[in-house]
């Protein structure tokens, strides 16, 4: 279904920002079907305020399975770029089942059942084998992951003799244990539910295949990644091991520590070229306290926007940052990354006493399809639901509150309450202030954080250049292996060995391959 929205001139930029503030908060994995196509009209008879927009971004998201997000960090940048041939295609294609699980797994009383979505591989099984699953996280599931050889994860089923499975998380892909989003039927939507969802659907996988007491072993990337470990943490009797990959373990509303591994990367790569980013930021401050320079930060960037409230300029800031979170967070560590770093802080410190032109430059660069700006057309997502979990689970809001990133490399332009207003914006009286840091805390108290976390044969997995390392477990610790990759990026090492591959993430597959034949032979 594709429902067309005809927004006035200025409102595709709104738009834009309110996309790009979700792509913000939800930098785990997403693989996702598109509902909604937004098409903004040249009309200059109405303007679409931010507030009034949010407003009805939550209302229109109840009924359609989507909210608009102009870009989406992947798990891994590669998987979506894989070209499959017509024999690989065949393979893949229809071959997701689907399973009947119970809407709330914590009320006895609740009888009601939906269809969850799984794949399953069983090519490569050996009688007595293990059984690897990977968990859904917030995407559309994907037999990729479990029926072609483009992950370490089946190589290694390959060489276990393992059965593999994957799991779509509900309320994502196709997988709806309700009809609507409204907030009440998103109160099935937690992680819990989901690891109770994990745990029913392996003990009835055994019964249906007949298997007699194997190894669990789950994988997962990201938000999967900590599912992963939380679902060993958990359910210890059903699942025997699990490797988690840039996995936060410590939700946090403040996550300032994000920007503060950014701003690290690129002051040590080029002190001058930090310097000049944050002179930059500090003139656009600067040029948006008058009308003059609210209309030559347009022009500069493309934007053609109001910039005139603090909250339309918390929007601006919070796009052209957007691009550089990205390119971190999936930065490899190789040489392209570093040729890559070397071309930013060229445009950046081209002209030194222009750093906004520099910066704009930056932009440019890091996000070329300028059309986007003006908004023709906004490829959709399924962002509400993970905005959900954040306000009601997580927090994990991006904000510049950090001394280091304002004296280093970008001023205190995003604060906290920027992302912790915008949930009750979206989705009304369920969330304010209070209720968001209460709702991390309860997170933290379920599931130990990172400190107290006590789950037992798990690997944690992170790249050095991935800012969600600092919300995950990196020193080993009893039944806890841990691997930091130097150089890099989110989720790197779930994808199958290449010839690009930097040194440290060849080394960190072969840990990887001997911690879990190590188990898989226990």
């Amino acid at each position: 279904m594709t429902v067309t929205v005809t927004l006035a001139k200025g409102a595709g930029d709104v738009l834009l920002a309110v996309s790009s503030y979700f792509a913000r908060i939800k930098r785990l994995f997403g693989c996702f079907e598109g509902f909604l196509t937004i098409i903004a009209s040249s009309s200059a008879f109405l303007h679409v305020a931010m507030s009034q927009f949010l407003l009805a971004v939550g209302f229109l998201s109840i009924y359609v399975p989507s909210v608009l997000t102009a870009f989406t960090p992947r798990l891994s940048s590669g998987i979506e770029n894989i070209i499959l041939t017509s024999q690989e295609f065949d393979l893949i294609n229809d071959t997701l089942r689907t399973f009947t699980q119970k809407v709330d797994h914590f009320d006895p009383n609740n009888k009601d059942t939906f269809l969850q979505r799984f794949g399953v591989n069983v090519s490569f099984y050996k009688p007595g084998g293990p059984a690897f699953i990977l968990v859904g996280c917030e995407g559309t599931a994907s037999t990729i992951w479990t029926h072609l050889p483009r992950s370490y994860w089946v190589d290694l089923a390959k060489e276990a003799g393992a059965m593999v499975f994957t799991l779509e998380h509900r309320f994502y892909g196709y997988s709806w244990p309700k009809p609507d989003l409204s907030p009440e039927s998103l109160k099935f939507h937690t992680s819990r539910q989901a690891l109770a969802d994990l745990n029913a659907f392996i003990l009835a996988q055994k019964v249906a295949f007949d298997l007699n007491n194997p190894k669990w072993i789950t994988f997962g990337g990201s938000y999967g990644g900590s599912l992963s470990a939380w679902a060993r943490e958990k359910y210890p009797d059903t699942i025997y091991a699990a490797v988690a990959s840039s996995a936060p373990i410590e939700a946090v509303v403040d996550f300032s520590a994000f920007l503060e591994v950014v701003s690290d990367i690129f002051y040590n790569f080029d002190k001058i070229c930090a310097q000049s980013i944050h002179r930059g930021f500090l003139a656009m401050q600067k040029e948006l306290q008058t009308e003059e320079g609210q209309d030559k930060l347009n022009q500069i960037f493309d934007y053609h926007n109001r910039l005139k409230s603090q909250q339309e300029q918390y929007n601006f800031f919070n796009l052209i940052i957007d691009t550089l979170l990205e390119f971190i967070q999936y930065g490899d560590g190789g040489s392209g990354y570093a040729t890559k770093l070397t071309k930013i802080c060229q445009l950046q410190t081209a002209d030194e006493n222009n750093p906004v032109q520099g910066y704009a430059n930056v932009y440019a660069f890091l996000r070329p399809h300028k059309p986007l700006l003006r908004s023709a057309v906004i490829k959709p997502d399924n962002g509400r639901t993970w905005i959900w979990q954040t306000c009601n689970e997580f927090g994990f809001f991006v904000t510049t509150n950090s001394k280091r990133v304002n004296k280093n490399f970008v001023p205190d332009v995003l604060p906290v309450n920027y992302s912790v207003d915008n949930c009750g914006n979206i989705f009304g009286d369920v969330f304010n202030n209070a209720t968001v840091y209460s709702n991390v805390d309860s997170t933290n108290e379920y599931y130990h954080g990172r400190n107290k976390y006590n789950g037992t044969r798990v690997l944690f997995v992170n790249g050095k250049n991935d800012p969600w390392h600092a919300l995950s477990i990196l020193e080993p610790r009893e039944g806890i292996n841990a691997i930091v990759i130097e150089g890099a990026g989110h989720a790197a090492d779930m994808l199958r060995s290449q010839e690009s591959d930097i040194p440290a993430i060849t080394a960190a597959r072969k840990q990887i391959h001997a911690i879990v034949m190590k188990w898989v032979n226990e």
